[in-house]
């Protein structure tokens, strides 16, 4: 017998043996019956106790707690960027304390993040009063990512860290008392401060339906703020805010950004028969010079703040004809097709790491307006012709008041479909988006021009990941995305080998597949992975339902020689596979559906179809 098997059984009677002979005979009377309570309430006290010290010495003992103290408070630093403190909106404000729990877990645990400063150095926006103070306090002397909602009890706080701030992140509400007081806290020293974030609050009381919204003019900031007070201020973003083009503390930047989105000044105009939208307050040729004294910029972002060419600028001050930002590796513009066209027709780019462009259109979708939006883009394209092979491509198009077409790409060769769809920032993104206060298309256009004009672009021949997405209410009834459309797409793209489709573009690229037709059966062989999702209740009687059948039925014949399982992913498409049966010479000669219904149209079904040569193909159905 083993030494632990020993001490199990040693401890399985010793401990009882010792409880029993700590119990007292019982007793009759009340009063002895009260004392008898008493002095077992005692013993119990004492064994919790006993407990606690025992589970405290066994805890010590575990991986965890032998880890060096370098590698749990990594462990802490993961844990804080995962969940940092936050609110809750549970009927009202609740605050969440996040990963500041794990200071009561041991005391050990607590000394140690008490006692490590980087930990706190990260103070939000939700952390008030005696929560921010406390931050301050553990944080010492370290350096300060500050993020604020700018008011009265904030103003305290920047002057008692200013020596500290590193990262400073200020939210603004709109009116002219908070701008001069904002201006007035940050005419001060910030030694250390190397990004800074100033974001003006429009709505201070909520979100309003668009209807009732009325748009506020830009925040003028003068044009000496900053200039002295941060040597070392690198990064700089302003948000319904400007700081005039003059400004020398524009000239010594790595990375800016200006966004009038929500302004008067940018790129959503007021309502009304003679409403036009104001200029910023800046012309080209400023914006140009300004450019050309920035050559540390390494990342751009202009969202509706791009001066339109005029006549007027002939009579401005020179503005250099072409301006070289030779380190730039991330460039993102938003704005109306004659402001783009306007500033890349200036700019001398080098090869980009991160490329976004955003423009408006109308609903109608004519080849022609679909052309004339995208001649900025492909001028920046041969501009910057070194910009990668695309390796990952999706397109989403949708109906809602502010999105018309989206096409998102990854150069990276082991690009999939999950790299493709939750990378917070791909490589490439062309935006195309509905004018805000445009009348509402008759009906929705076809795909086949803008994917003409797309091939002008890029070159596809390297894609090998394709996803094509519809986002609307009722995409069984889109007329966007149609199989002459996908049979284009997929001609150009010889490469691809996993194909995801969403909606109507799901169903339109089945249709393709069981068309007769040279370049879908030169596409089955080749598509190693399909997925579709998103077809809401297309029964196989219905027309599209079956050609949805037929499709599938197709490609299940041509890549019945792979010799390696397929698997077709399907969440929320409205049929089912029920059987799948092959003929003598194993083609595949009926494929059964049912309709899935409404109350599992949430659930997620997966079909693995096994390709055995000879067998019957089976079929396994896995439902979540």
């Amino acid at each position: 017998m083993s030494t632990t098997t020993d001490a199990l059984e040693s401890a399985s009677t010793f401990w009882p043996a010792i409880l029993r002979s700590r119990l007292p005979a019982p007793k009759n009377s009340a009063t002895q019956i009260s004392t008898e309570l008493q002095f077992l309430d005692n013993e119990a006290t004492s064994v919790r106790e006993m407990l606690r010290s025992l589970y405290s010495y066994r805890n010590s003992m575990a991986p965890i707690s032998r880890l060096p103290p370098e590698i749990l408070l990594l462990i802490f630093k993961l844990l804080r960027a995962a969940d940092p403190p936050h609110l809750r909106f549970q009927g009202k404000e609740v605050f969440m304390p996040g990963w500041t729990v794990a200071t009561h877990v041991c005391h050990d645990w607590r000394l140690l993040c008490l006692d490590a400063v980087c930990l706190w150095t990260d103070i939000r926006r939700c952390l008030r009063g005696p929560w921010a103070d406390r931050f301050l306090s553990l944080s010492r002397t370290s350096s300060l990512t500050l993020e604020r909602r700018y008011a009265a009890g904030d103003a305290d706080i920047l002057r008692r860290t200013a020596f500290r701030i590193q990262h400073l992140t200020l939210s603004v509400a709109f009116g002219r008392t908070f701008r001069d007081s904002i201006v007035h806290d940050l005419d001060r020293q910030f030694p250390r401060m190397q990004s800074l974030v100033l974001a003006v609050d429009l709505w201070p009381e909520g979100p309003r339906p668009l209807d009732s919204l009325r748009m506020n003019p830009a925040f003028e900031l003068p044009q000496e703020l900053l200039r002295t007070g941060c040597p070392r201020l690198r990064r700089l973003s302003l948000r319904g805010c400007i700081l005039p083009w003059t400004a020398p503390l524009l000239a010594r930047l790595t990375h800016f950004e200006l966004s009038l989105r929500d302004t008067l000044a940018g790129g959503h105009p007021p309502q009304g028969p003679n409403a036009r939208i104001p200029p910023p307050g800046y012309t080209r040729p400023e914006l140009l010079c300004c450019l050309e004294k920035m050559a540390l910029l390494e990342s751009l972002v202009l969202n509706e703040c791009i001066p339109e060419r005029t006549d007027r600028d002939m009579w401005s001050y020179v503005a250099p004809s072409t301006v070289r930002l030779p380190l730039l590796r991330r460039l993102v513009l938003s704005g109306a097709p004659a402001q783009l066209s306007a500033l890349l027709d200036a700019l001398e780019l080098p090869v980009l790491a991160t490329l976004h462009v955003s423009s408006y259109i109308h609903p109608d979708g004519s080849e022609a307006q679909v052309h004339s939006i995208l001649v900025p883009m492909a001028r920046l394209l041969r501009v910057s012709s070194n910009t990668g092979t695309l390796h990952a491509l999706q397109i989403t198009h949708g109906f809602s008041p502010n999105r018309a077409l989206i096409l998102t790409g990854m150069y990276a060769e082991d690009a999939s479909f999950h790299t493709l769809c939750t990378t917070p920032e791909p490589d490439l993104k062309l935006e195309l988006r509905h004018h805000p206060h445009a009348a509402p298309a008759p009906a929705p256009p076809s795909a086949l021009p803008w994917l003409q004009a797309f091939f002008k672009l890029l070159d596809l021949d390297a894609v090998r990941v394709l996803a094509l997405a519809e986002r609307q209410e009722c995409p069984s009834a889109s007329g966007f995305w149609t199989p002459e459309a996908c049979v284009r797409l997929f001609s150009r793209t010889p490469r691809v080998e996993q194909a995801k489709a969403g909606g109507a573009a799901a169903i339109a690229l089945l249709e393709a597949l069981a068309a007769n037709v040279d370049a879908p059966r030169t596409l089955l062989p080749r598509l190693a992975t399909l997925s579709a999702a998103n077809m809401l209740f297309l029964p196989p009687e219905n027309a599209r339902g079956a050609a949805f059948c037929a499709g599938l039925r197709a490609w299940l014949c041509a890549r019945k020689h792979a010799g390696a399982p397929l698997r077709v992913v399907m969440a929320r498409c409205g049929v089912e596979v029920d059987r799948c049966v092959e003929g003598a010479e194993g083609e595949v000669v009926d494929v059964a559906f049912q309709v899935i219904p409404p109350e599992r149209e949430r659930e997620k079904v997966y079909f693995e179809f096994g390709v055995r040569a000879g067998r019957p193909r089976e079929v396994y159905v896995r439902v979540r």
